[in-house]
């Protein structure tokens, strides 16, 4: 049986609770993958649909992935804040599981909320080869969509029928970014991929191996 491992990665002052996947092998050749919860104030969590969803999908494919609460979420210590402190809570587990793959390079993958922070935060890193957001909401997190452009690889995965996100306007938004940039739609999903999280997390595992088939 594929075994999960219990940790607390250390961002600032704080203790975020994680738990991770790593292949059964001596090396780890693939770039660790980093999963990015939706809102902690609106019940949002590791443990998500969605980002479960992810979390089985990578780890079926052998890849090594960690999801983590944010601050003030579950076990982890502190308070939320308001998009901006999470953004070091998501850089401080990619150092963290970057050390424990003994690998230079990660990827990240955000549902929602997680979509915004995991975007800048994938934006911002060297270490980071892209990103997948999933029902990324542009026009709640305005300086989030700007601090994520960025020339690296990425995938947006929307629902025709977001109630959070309006699809025509996510469009609009994500086609101001740059590229490399690909866009999917899953029609009849809305905001919270009730039926739908398994196919969302098909296209970003799907998306992580197109970047490992191209060398990037």
């Amino acid at each position: 049986m594929k075994q999960n491992t219990k940790i607390t990665v250390p961002s600032s002052s704080i203790q975020l609770e994680a738990e991770y996947y790593l292949p059964e092998t001596q090396e780890i050749t693939r770039p660790a993958v980093i999963l990015c919860h939706p809102h902690p104030e609106y019940g949002g969590d590791m443990h998500n649909n969605v980002v479960s969803a992810l979390f089985q999908d990578y780890k079926s494919r052998d890849i090594p992935v960690i999801r983590f609460n944010f601050r003030g979420t579950g076990n982890s210590t502190g308070t939320p804040a308001g998009g901006i402190g999470e953004i070091e809570d998501v850089k401080a587990v990619v150092h963290a599981f970057c050390n424990i793959t003994e690998h230079d390079f990660a990827f990240i993958a955000g549902y929602s909320f997680g979509a915004a922070v995991g975007g800048v935060a994938a934006a911002e890193m060297r270490t980071v080869i892209g990103y997948a957001a999933i029902a990324m909401p542009f026009d709640l997190f305005p300086e989030h969509a700007r601090r994520m452009n960025c020339a690296k690889p990425k995938l947006f995965v929307q629902g025709t029928k977001d109630n959070v996100a309006d699809y025509t306007r996510f469009k609009k938004n994500a086609k101001k970014l740059s590229g490399p940039l690909q866009l999917v739609e899953i029609p009849g999903a809305d905001h919270f991929f009730t039926n739908q999280s398994p196919q969302a997390a098909k296209y970003a595992v799907d998306f992580y191996l197109s970047l490992e088939k191209k060398g990037i």
